[in-house]
């Protein structure tokens, strides 16, 4: 039997849930029947990574845009030479590319794998036109797909529900399934490096892990530390992760006076994330729009309690008061008042993290997403060619 031929399009390569999910699809899909093919762009942490796990990589300059038709071009003779299968997508210019490029190359099958609300308008003026302009571009390339896959209930409904151009619920299928690996392998080093400053193992680790932009509102995060902290005093908030908004992040975080509290750590690697992971108490988001978030999981992975915003596919994975707590976003009051109760309550966060973790072994697997895309992809081929 011929292996399948699938090209993954995404059009980043630096840390993030969706490079990791990409990473999790070449690392894990049967080499006996997938043959695997990538088109990312260059210099990022997942590049090389990507590269090892393919038959063939199309490197992209990382300054360039995927909807840049020059790109397009490319990836669609990329396509066509390659005698592609199936394209599976994922990140928004991604999807523009693959669907295009797909165009041109007479290829059969796209997939695109739709990761949060990429139709959100920010109430920040500066950037509403912005959106609303990508939203009328993505959901009108959105009709020539062949397969949306929304990675939450709440990103399907974002899609079907919005004003405007509509995504065709026909096409949409909803897999709440994010392929964690439940591997708690550490860096070798000390995990109490993340301690810095603490005096000794009383102090409670409260963390966060995210891309520093306006979306995941580490400002709510902040202004809910601070309270916390005139009622319990000994409590740290590490957060591990980068982006556009560090460096205002701590200078408002001096504003507030938490420097002795709060410790920025950059992106982490794997390994040094479960190390993290590994010494936390409460796991924390403080987001106004999420998909299906790959840190939350990886945190539920770890048994961890999770405070978090009520907010798209969260509380589809997340039952308040049963594994976790869940509060409005932009919030800093009721985000403080969650976090207070599991600081006082031990048994509470033992129970919470216990539960979250079953939830996670019960349906967020690797080997469980595995098998739901693996039969996605085989209908799509046997729809769309004939072939079983």
């Amino acid at each position: 039997m011929n292996k399948i031929r699938i090209l993954y399009i995404i059009a980043s390569s630096n840390m993030g849930g969706a490079e990791n999910f990409v990473y999790t699809f070449l690392e894990s899909l049967d080499n006996a029947r997938f043959e695997k093919y990538i088109v990312c762009p260059a210099g990022g942490y997942y590049t090389e990574k990507f590269s090892l796990l393919t038959k063939k990589v199309l490197l992209v300059d990382p300054r360039r845009s995927f909807m840049n038709l020059g790109i397009i071009l490319r990836v669609a003779k990329f396509i066509k030479e390659n005698k592609i299968d199936i394209i599976h997508t994922m990140l928004y210019t991604s999807d523009f590319c693959g669907i295009v490029a797909r165009r041109f190359s007479g290829r059969p099958c796209i997939l695109n794998t739709i990761n949060g609300f990429n139709f959100m308008v920010l109430e920040k003026g500066s950037l509403r036109l912005k959106r609303r302009i990508a939203s009328f571009v993505y959901r009108f390339i959105y009709r020539y797909s062949d397969r949306l896959i929304a990675v939450s209930e709440a990103v399907r409904q974002d899609l079907i529900d919005r004003n405007g151009i509509k995504a065709d619920p026909k096409k949409i299928k909803t897999v709440l399934a994010a392929g964690i690996n439940a591997s708690h392998t550490s860096s070798g080093g000390d995990i109490k490096d993340f301690r810095i400053n603490s005096s000794g193992d009383k102090k409670l680790i409260v963390s966060a892990i995210g891309t520093l932009n306006e979306v995941k509102d580490y400002d709510n995060i902040l202004e809910a530390l601070s309270l916390v902290l005139t009622k319990y005093s000994d409590v740290k908030l590490f957060i591990a992760g980068d982006g556009p908004d560090k460096e205002r992040l701590e200078k408002r975080m001096s504003d507030l006076g938490l420097n002795a509290n709060v410790y920025f750590l950059g992106n982490l690697e794997d390994k040094r994330k479960n190390d993290l992971l590994s010494i936390t108490d409460i796991f924390i988001i403080g987001s106004i729009s999420e998909g299906c978030p790959t840190s939350l999981l990886e945190a539920m992975c770890f048994e961890k309690p999770i405070v978090a915003t009520k907010v798209g596919g969260i509380p589809e994975i997340i039952k308040h008061d049963e594994s976790g707590l869940l509060v409005p976003a932009r919030d800093p009051v009721r985000l403080a008042d969650a976090i207070l109760d599991l600081v006082k309550d031990e048994e509470k966060r033992m129970r919470f993290g216990k539960k979250a973790k079953q939830i996670f072994q019960e349906r967020f697997t690797q080997r469980h997403m595995l098998e739901t895309y693996e039969s996605i992809y085989n209908k799509a081929l046997a729809t769309f060619t004939g072939v079983d």
